[in-house]
């Protein structure tokens, strides 16, 4: 497992989703856009969305737009998740207090183990952007360095494949 699992978003309204199926990353980013105004005119006009080359899609991620700060709420993201057989979100982003709040929130309630890196998430407050950080983390989520993160994950990924070696 490698450091681009997890996103690093450098918009002001898009939201990253990393996704893992038991401890194992599933290869795929879901980005979100939360779009103003009429989504398809705007989206045939502009001939699609700038990304900053750090965290362009690659082939075969998900672009989902969306109208509301949560990723799941009038989006079909949920049901993709559940179908992939998805059990675990790393999610990244901005604002903290508002999109990412919202995802981590929605994603808690549909039971996915939810997994926040600080240092990937951003707020125009500090102080909200703390406050919001510590109340995920009582609440809905871990929360936790990128470096934590990306160590815990390989330790699932880790103790998933040794208990496959020991069942087989």
């Amino acid at each position: 497992m490698s450091d681009e699992i997890v996103g690093i978003d450098l918009g002001t309204t898009n939201s990253e989703i990393a996704v893992y199926r038991d401890g194992r990353p599933e290869g795929l980013t879901v980005t979100t856009h939360l779009c103003r105004g009429n989504f398809r005119s705007s989206w045939a006009a502009e001939g699609g969305y700038d990304f900053v080359a750090e965290v362009a899609p690659r082939e075969g991620d998900v672009l989902l737009p969306k109208k509301h700060p949560s990723a799941f709420f009038g989006t079909p993201l949920a049901s993709y998740l559940v179908g992939l057989g998805a059990d675990t979100l790393v999610v990244t982003g901005c604002t903290t207090s508002g999109c990412v709040r919202g995802t981590v929130v929605d994603g808690f309630a549909y039971n996915f183990r939810v997994l926040v890196p600080h240092d990937c998430v951003y707020d125009r407050s500090a102080v909200s952007h703390a406050v919001n950080l510590f109340d995920m983390s009582e609440k809905y989520a871990d929360v936790m360095s990128t470096g934590e993160a990306i160590e815990r994950l390989n330790g699932l990924s880790q103790s998933e494949t040794a208990g496959t070696r020991l069942r087989a």
